[in-house]
């Protein structure tokens, strides 16, 4: 019996994460040396964790050395509840795995175009950052990255993302609104799961996959614009609990049929649309446009809407 409880405990304490021991500490930073000129920012090692507003520098001097910090550790900043906003340098090339999990007092970041890769569960559970830019840079969303930021109203996504994975934006019920790029060829399993406050979403031709329960439980999702010619591949339960009768889905015209026969597709109320008449712009002036359905939206952000007459996507 004791030897079973202590195979158990040792199998627990192996899942735990590694704390990190900072190499030295600079303007109450901590760092890391990874290179003979390269370092990363740690976690402290101490209790307190950071808090307020952060600038990272590009650059730190110790013991007579000069170091170019280029990236962001795993579990840096997980759990400081009193961290506000940081902003990073254009020397970070990377973002660890949970870098800022749980940091609930987190409202805004700024990420820099020199970020190629963000870690898993990244910003889960920052629950009171409102919106984020992500640079032309990164071609991923890793698994959990933005699970349950429920603040989160707005994304940009640059058309370098290729795929969104596992659990992406999972809980994110404050997000209303979201255009895919037209890089985007996978969604993965349960995106999107949750996100109950979703309305549209636009799915560019690019896309190929949507996986398990993508937009499962997105209860108040009422237009969909899916812009590819070949009805993606999806599962039974892709949109599990969607309300098939009361979601307007806008297909290529010459693709009606093949939604149609395409199931779970053919359970929306299905529309042929010209997407090709959309003309490409960055901003709307005035800031007032309308929706397909001709309903008034002030300050639109992103997706497709009327402005004098003419259809525009506003990326």
């Amino acid at each position: 019996m004791k030897t079973k409880l202590l195979t158990l405990l040792l199998c627990l304490l192996s899942s735990l994460p590694a704390l990190a021991i900072p190499d030295f500490q600079v303007g109450g930073i901590y760092y890391n040396i990874t290179g003979d000129n390269t370092v990363k920012v740690t976690e402290p090692d101490n209790n307190g964790g950071y808090s307020g507003s952060i600038t990272i520098p590009a650059e730190v001097q110790y013991a007579g050395n000069t170091y170019s910090v280029t990236s962001i550790g795993d579990w840096a900043f997980q759990y400081c509840t009193g961290l506000t906003s940081i902003t990073l340098p254009n020397s970070i090339t990377s973002i660890g795995d949970a870098v800022f999990y749980d940091c609930s007092g987190l409202t805004s970041i700024t990420l820099p175009n020199s970020i190629k890769s963000i870690g898993t569960h990244t910003f889960a559970n920052c629950t009171a950052l409102t919106s984020i830019t992500l640079p032309d840079s990164i071609t991923s969303i890793g698994i959990r990255t933005f699970q349950d930021c429920a603040a989160l109203t707005s994304i940009a996504l640059p058309n370098s993302i290729k795929s969104i994975d596992n659990y992406a934006f999972k809980g994110c019920s404050g997000l209303t609104s979201i255009t895919l790029p037209n890089s985007l060829t996978y969604i993965g399993i349960c995106t999107f799961f949750c996100c109950s406050g979703l309305t549209s979403i636009t799915l560019p031709n690019s896309l190929t996959d949507i996986d398990n329960c993508a937009f499962q439980y997105c209860t108040r999702l009422t237009e969909i614009y899916c812009e590819a010619e070949v009805p993606p591949t999806c599962s039974i339960v892709t949109f599990d609990n969607v309300d098939f009768a009361n979601c307007t889905l806008y297909v290529p015209t010459v693709a009606v049929e093949a939604y149609r026969k395409a199931y779970p597709w053919s359970e929306f109320h299905i529309v042929g649309y010209d997407f090709a008449g959309v003309a490409e712009v960055s901003s709307v002036s005035p800031a007032v446009a309308c929706d397909l359905q001709g309903r008034r939206v002030s300050n639109p952000r992103r997706g497709i809407f009327i402005v004098n007459g003419q259809k525009q996507r506003l990326n």
